[in-house]
């Protein structure tokens, strides 16, 4: 299994690199990743995610769920290629609200 890795800094891409602050009391728990991935999912760029160590998948419920993020973690999220912009736009709002989606209470 090969993780995914951030352009290399002399490379051109179309990227957007937000960060964001876990304020879910149960951190990036099953049902939180879940909501990610589907939120992700959404676009066609590609999404990585990472906390201080190595960058994950961000549409795969395994791999983010493998970086044990609990409330407080600083989530760096990268999206590339098309519509990258409002794709990081919505990841970072969704893990702003505490990965809420309208009414929800999770």
């Amino acid at each position: 299994m090969t993780t995914p890795s951030l352009p290399d800094r002399g490379q051109r891409t179309d990227a957007t690199t937000v960060r964001v602050q876990v304020v879910n009391e149960l951190g990036l728990h099953l049902r939180a990743a879940a909501r990610f991935v589907e939120t992700a999912a959404r676009w066609p760029c590609r999404v990585v995610v990472g906390t201080v160590g190595p960058v994950v998948d961000g549409k795969s419920l395994l791999a983010l769920s493998s970086l044990l993020a609990r409330q407080g973690t600083l989530l760096t999220i990268t999206c590339s290629g098309k519509q990258h912009a409002p794709a990081a736009d919505a990841l970072r709002e969704l893990v702003a609200q505490g990965f809420r989606s309208g009414s929800d209470s999770t």
